[in-house]
């Protein structure tokens, strides 16, 4: 009799261990999936690009608010300097146990695009047109346009202009690099001779690059960069050398407001690339609750930091499981529309906004049409 008692016993308090376990991981798991996820952003807040980095904070900081407040965001400083990029990855990664990160620039995302998928964590790119970045990487997206996208835009405007030869004046990076390739290949279709020089990103002087250029008597300057300093400065040297040709931006420097200010006249009648949002026919809202707040207008970069916690937000509706199940809600998102328009989206993590030609001319930012 005594047996069977303790039979008994043993039987109930193994179910009740089964009962306390499962209830345990049902406890764990709804606390995994409320939480807040966290995001580390890696962005340039120092140096000659931190205008782009402080817009893209400013960015989160309002998508935060506008989405409830579901994010911890912890924000590292890359200067623009790829070492400095890795540093602050490892330390979010390590330190802060980040879910999701956040990076801005070619030449801080191409290096970390590797470590991401090594990791298995989630790594979000805008301000990055490397060709081909997210390809072959199911953790890495990028929420920007393709190189392909800004070396190719304005050929049928050098076509309608009927120019033969072109110089291309472009930043040696992995964004500039991209851009020249897309250029190069381009215009080898549309049998235009191509000049081109390159300089570095700690290069403050372009005058040897344009006198070289100037010298081949090219019809037009095309021009690829990061920093607004970099364009302003070689408006002038251009100026100063008599290099008096139409000047193509193809990085969307002269989409920033500011930029355009700070340039004046220099810039009058330079071409560049805008999206929906830059002409001011979407996002409107945002403008201007961003300009109330700062006091300044906002830059394309402020947009993409907002459209992209939107994205990150829809991978999370049901809450956080893991990192793969995250990412394949995110390849499951086959249209997004934000602050930059309608996006063109598709499997290989790729969240790429129409662009447009834009001239910046007599003070007014405008979208150019053809004529024919």
């Amino acid at each position: 009799m005594k047996k069977i008692i303790w039979i008994i016993v043993i039987i109930v308090l193994v179910g009740l261990g089964v009962w306390f376990s499962q209830e345990n991981t049902k406890e764990s798991q709804q606390q995994t999936e409320n939480r807040q996820i966290k995001i580390g952003a890696i962005l340039p807040l120092s140096g000659v690009t931190a205008v782009w980095g402080e817009d893209a904070q400013r960015g989160m900081e309002l998508a935060q608010e506008d989405l409830g407040d579901i994010f911890d965001i912890y924000i590292e400083d890359s200067q623009g300097i790829p070492a400095q990029g890795l540093s602050a990855y490892n330390k979010l990664l390590q330190v802060n146990g980040v879910d999701v990160v956040i990076s801005m620039f070619s030449r801080i995302s191409v290096p970390l695009s590797a470590r991401a998928q090594e990791d298995q964590t989630p790594l979000f790119m805008t301000l990055v047109s490397a060709e081909d970045v997210p390809r072959d990487n199911d953790y890495a997206f990028r929420v920007f346009h393709k190189a392909s996208q800004l070396g190719q835009l304005h050929f049928p405007l050098y076509k309608e202009a009927g120019y033969k030869k072109l110089a291309l004046l472009h930043l040696n990076d992995e964004f500039g690099i991209s851009v020249a390739d897309s250029v190069r290949a381009e215009a080898a279709k549309e049998g235009i001779e191509l000049i081109e020089a390159s300089y570095l990103p700690q290069d403050t002087d372009y005058r040897t690059q344009l006198t070289k250029i100037k010298a081949e008597n090219p019809e037009a300057l095309l021009f690829v960069g990061i920093p607004p300093i970099a364009l302003t400065t070689v408006l002038q040297q251009s100026n100063e050398l008599g290099f008096d040709v139409p000047v193509f931006e193809l990085s969307g420097i002269l989409e920033n407001p500011a930029t355009r200010r700070s340039i004046g006249d220099a810039g009058d009648g330079a071409f560049t690339v805008a999206t929906s949002f830059d002409l001011l026919e979407t996002g409107q809202d945002f403008y201007a609750t961003y300009a109330d707040r700062y006091g300044v207008e906002p830059s394309f970069a402020a947009a993409y930091a907002y459209d992209m916690l939107h994205i990150i937000a829809q991978g999370i509706e049901d809450g956080w499981k893991d990192g793969t199940t995250f990412i394949n809600e995110i390849h499951s998102i086959k249209e997004f529309e934000g602050l930059h328009g309608e996006y063109a989206v598709d499997r290989e993590g790729e969240f790429n906004p129409e662009l447009r030609p834009a001239q910046f001319k007599d003070g007014k930012f405008e979208a150019v049409v053809l004529e024919s």
